[in-house]
């Protein structure tokens, strides 16, 4: 018998070989596997021959640690034998990375200190015997979902086993049948995640795992009778000659030990009644429910699938190759930014490289300019993925999003998906850009998109839309009957972002703020006349609230833009041209910002006019700027002919008459003509 079982990363084997020998010279007996576990069957016997001839398991529990399939299938083993039985050692300084969250007040001090060695020399002695592991189920006990895994294809989502293992046994002790949802958006890899906590846990189900598909039109009663197919055999499975006969002959199958019942994608239209009938049959059983409704909040726990992080979806997409910078930086965008970590989509396009695109590169621009129909490539080359799930990104949306067709819902979804990614939506943005609809009726249509997992509510009443859904949204729900809706929408959400920016700058510069990403988004694409105006608007907030820098990007977009389209001295061109000159002032560039308004200047006098009240607003504005330079005469010059037509062109008692006398009194005042 073994006194510990080192569970560990192999990157970590130095520091692992050096924790060892110190186990070693304290008298203990120590095991550790030299060799990566490549195979699940490889897995088994390290279980069978080692952990189960082990009094604790020791783990190495650094930051690679959690990214190791194995190393957390060997932990989760351990601890549904004897939590207590499992110590753990970090090199970290945090612990913010060790699931599950008991494990961090189990962990001991610094990894190079004697006293943790005696702390844990005298705690392993406190033990008798090895782990109480029981058997794993055999196969035959696995129904509907194979018992062994390639588990280097699952990536991440640490946090989410441990939670549903935590979230099933809680609920158990609060009720006669432990119930635990997994809810999210389609693709989010719920599927995955739940088979995942099955096989890593299996050691917890004794009486196996017993997995059926509830989608929409699936029978529990079915899911009985392949149950009592699989463990009696088909003959008794056809002798049940009525529903309630097949789930008396399942109850007789199934083992009085615990045992998982994992549902998987209950549909969102069941009754209280229909949806319980699901729930496994006996009080040894555990459900597992994965669904995409949120209507059924009611049924036990409920865990919210969110996307993959970084990390974990930069491991998914590379399958671990090295690369270049340029090549990881495109990478990170395909995961992050366009794919917003969608597992599925993410799978996928993996799976385009390097067969279909040379490089992450290639596959980034692809993306970029051809999103739908880049990630639509899986239907059409037949890809298996890796992880043997479906690779249709369209078919795993199609059946919530064909119900839709014709509805509410539908309108605000293609909406949402010419808006920005990876940004909440404001209710108000919403409102005024489908102002045929009453406001009450737009908040209804947002609930029951969160109710189907096609958005998340930001809290505010308006929404967040998953960019892989609005790429689908985009390529194939775009159209209204017969007509293409994304143009006229995508005009509205113009109209209504310069409208609500225009409008409560000055009042609310705060609401203003969730609206800018979409005016960047709503301005991207080939230039023109309304792209310029939605960026006018966006300078007009950033300029307000004094984000000088980003209004200086946004004023030099426009004015480059609108000199290249409308030619140097158009009006709107000028105009641009003052906005910018305005910005570099408060930046404290007055000399470019002199240049630019002496251009404008000239130019005005020329097309417009020297009296037009944009010619004399030029003038005030470039005395303004001669004043910062400390040139007071020649701002004097400038504001005296400015007033002298303003009182002509205006009036005396004109408001932008009287600006002009106390801006030409203040010049006096500096010069000491008091």
């Amino acid at each position: 018998m073994y006194d510990v079982f080192i569970s560990y990363a192999h990157s970590d084997s130095s520091a692992v070989d050096q924790l060892e020998v110190q186990l070693k010279a304290k008298g203990l007996i120590v095991w550790r596997d030299l060799h990566d576990i490549a195979s699940f069957d490889a897995f088994i016997e390290t279980i069978e021959k080692n952990l189960k001839n082990s009094k604790v398991l020791l783990a190495w529990y650094s930051e690679a640690y959690p990214q190791r399939p194995y190393c957390q299938w060997e932990l989760a083993t351990a601890h549904c034998a004897a939590p207590e039985r499992v110590l753990v050692l970090s090199p970290q300084a945090t612990d913010d990375h060790i699931w599950p969250e008991s494990l961090r007040g189990r962990k001991y001090g610094r990894p190079d200190d004697p006293a943790t060695i005696d702390r844990i020399v005298a705690e392993v002695k406190g033990f008798e015997g090895p782990l109480p592991l029981s058997a794993f189920p055999d196969a035959r006990h696995w129904v509907g979902i194979g018992h062994k895994s390639s588990a280097n294809t699952f990536v991440g989502r640490v946090k989410e086993l441990w939670s549903i293992d935590d979230a099933l046994r809680k609920d158990k002790v609060q009720r006669s049948v432990g119930i635990t949802q997994v809810q999210g958006l389609a693709g989010m890899g719920k599927t995955m995640l739940a088979e995942e906590y099955a096989r890593h846990f299996a050691a917890r189900w004794s009486g196996g795992v017993y997995r059926g598909i509830a989608s929409s039109g699936s029978r529990v009663a079915d899911f009985h009778r392949s149950l009592i197919a699989s463990i009696k055999g088909s003959d008794h499975a056809e002798a049940c000659q009525s529903d309630e006969d097949a789930k008396r002959v399942a109850q007789d199958c199934l083992p009085k030990k615990p045992y998982l019942w994992l549902v998987d994608d209950l549909g969102e239209d069941l009754s209280k009644e229909q949806a319980e009938a699901w729930l496994a049959p006996t009080e040894w059983g555990h459900s597992l429910i994965t669904t995409r409704s949120q209507k059924i909040d009611w049924l036990g726990k409920v865990i919210y699938l969110d996307r993959l992080s970084a990390e974990d979806a930069y491991d998914l997409l590379t399958r671990g190759k090295p690369l270049s910078d340029p090549e990881r930086e495109a990478a990170d965008a395909i995961c992050n930014d366009l794919l917003g970590g969608h597992a599925l989509s993410v799978d996928v396009a993996g799976a385009l490289y390097p067969e279909v695109y040379s490089s992450y590169g290639q596959l980034l621009q692809a993306l970029k300019t051809q999103d739908a129909a880049t990630l639509a490539l899986s239907d059409e080359l037949e890809l298996i993925l890796p992880t043997g799930h479906e690779p249709s990104i369209l078919r795993t949306f199609a059946i919530a999003l064909d119900r839709l067709k014709g509805a509410r819902e539908m309108q605000v979804l293609r909406l949402a998906a010419l808006l920005a990614p990876n940004h909440a939506i404001p209710r108000t943005l919403l409102e005024a850009s489908l102002v045929d609809d009453a406001p009450a009726s737009i908040g209804i249509a947002i609930k029951k998109l969160c109710q189907r997992s096609l958005c998340q509510s930001d809290g505010q009443g308006g929404l967040t839309l998953h960019p892989v859904l609005g790429i689908v949204v985009r390529g194939y729900y775009g159209v209204d009957g017969d007509v293409d809706a994304l143009p006229d929408l995508k005009e509205r959400a113009a109209t209504a972002f310069i409208r609500l920016i225009y409008e409560d700058v000055d009042r609310a510069p705060l609401s203003c703020a969730p609206l800018a990403p979409h005016g960047y988004h709503l301005a991207e694409g080939p230039f023109d006349a309304r792209a310029a105006e939605v960026l006018a608007a966006l300078w007009w907030y950033l300029q307000h609230v004094g984000a000088y820098g980003p209004a200086r990007t946004v004023g030099a977009q426009v004015h480059e833009a609108l000199r290249r389209v409308l030619g140097p001295e158009h009006p709107d061109t000028l105009t641009s041209m003052s906005n910018l000159a305005r910005t570099l002032g408060a930046l404290g560039d007055h000399s470019r910002a002199r240049k630019l308004q002496e251009e404008a200047l000239e130019a005005r006098r020329r097309v417009l006019g020297p009296e037009h009240p944009d010619t004399l607003t030029s003038m005030n504005n470039l005395a303004s700027t001669l004043k910062a330079l400390g040139d007071y005469d020649g701002a004097r010059k400038l504001q005296e002919q400015a007033l002298e037509a303003q009182r002509r062109v205006l009036g005396p008692e004109h408001s932008a008459t009287l600006t002009s006398m106390n801006n030409l009194a203040a010049t006096l005042w500096a010069l000491g003509d008091h």
